[in-house]
């Protein structure tokens, strides 16, 4: 019941931005001054500076800006917070004390494996910090940055569509007016400029037996990148520019080895233009399936 209240009051704030019609997504200055590196209400990407009541949730202080002790460039990540204690233990046996607090899924994990799983809890850190550029850009998009007037496809696709002459690279809406501004900048939330990583997974069966699943994957952001660094070529220069592109590619098992997808979302259209080789038709097709909102 909690999923679909939310789902319809996104649905409705959605709703109420197309009734709007030309409402501004910028705010005002008043409003641009909420947000700060040091002193305001909220952080330079929107997020609320303070803790909260009982002291559970710190104050935002920055987060980390150098790597901890220990950390090597291309090596594993350094804990840097390895000297933090157990403040206390969610098993079986007290997890209704939490109740509230845990998903439907992790109360199943605890009731089925009641000896052997259990959740250490830490206590919270913010650690998340950003360069520099994208604090100033972030701060700037609050008063300029708004959606285009009229959208391309029409006024259902209004809050698909950023005026990239109204963008810098940053948060686009750090102080999001409604469900569709918010989405936006949960979709584009900023990851760096670029990655590559290798992901393990397996599918667990109930006899105990699993199947590992390997893949390659590239992550691509072109809206966080300058002139000078952005990819060439149709397939990141149409429909306004590409914002954000993605590939994955099997590595195991030997059954799909080789199957790639690919894709990115525009400037002037969110959908996912994604594309699909398989080795064994050996040919590049079109992949409407994996759509943006579908997968």
């Amino acid at each position: 019941m909690k999923f679909i209240k939310v789902a319809a009051s996104l649905m409705l704030a959605a709703s109420g931005a197309g009734l709007a019609g030309l409402a501004q997504a910028k705010v005002s200055p008043e409003e641009a001054a909420r947000i700060g590196l040091e002193g305001t209400e909220l952080t330079p990407v929107g997020a609320i500076r303070a803790g909260n009541a009982d002291g559970t949730i710190p104050a935002w202080d920055g987060g980390i800006k150098t790597p901890p002790a220990g950390y090597e460039d291309g090596k594993w990540y350094v804990d840097p917070y390895q000297d933090d204690q157990v403040l206390f233990t969610i098993t079986a046996q007290n997890y209704q004390q939490h109740e509230d607090k845990l998903s439907a899924g992790t109360i199943a994990m605890l009731k089925k494996y009641p000896d052997t799983f259990k959740l250490n809890i830490y206590p919270s850190r913010r650690s998340a910090s950003y360069p520099q550029w994208l604090y100033d850009a972030s701060i700037w998009n609050a008063s300029n940055t708004d959606w285009c007037d009229p959208p391309p496809g029409g006024p259902n696709t209004r809050q698909r569509c950023v005026k990239q002459e109204l963008f810098q690279p940053g948060v686009p809406f750090p102080i999001p007016q409604d469900g569709g501004e918010a989405m936006y900048n949960h979709t584009f939330y900023f990851f760096g400029k670029y990655f590559t990583s290798v992901a393990y997974g397996f599918n667990a069966f109930t006899d105990g037996t699993y199947a590992e699943h390997v893949k390659k994957e590239r992550w691509l952001q072109p809206m966080y990148l300058t002139g000078a660094e952005k990819p060439k070529g149709d397939m990141f220069e149409r429909n306004g520019g590409a914002m954000w592109c993605f590939s994955q590619e099997d590595l195991a098992p030997p059954r799909s080895a080789g199957t790639i997808f690919s894709g990115c979302n525009y400037f002037q259209s969110v959908d996912f233009d994604a594309y699909l080789y398989i080795p064994g038709q050996r040919r590049v097709r079109k992949a409407p399936e994996i759509g943006f909102y579908d997968s």
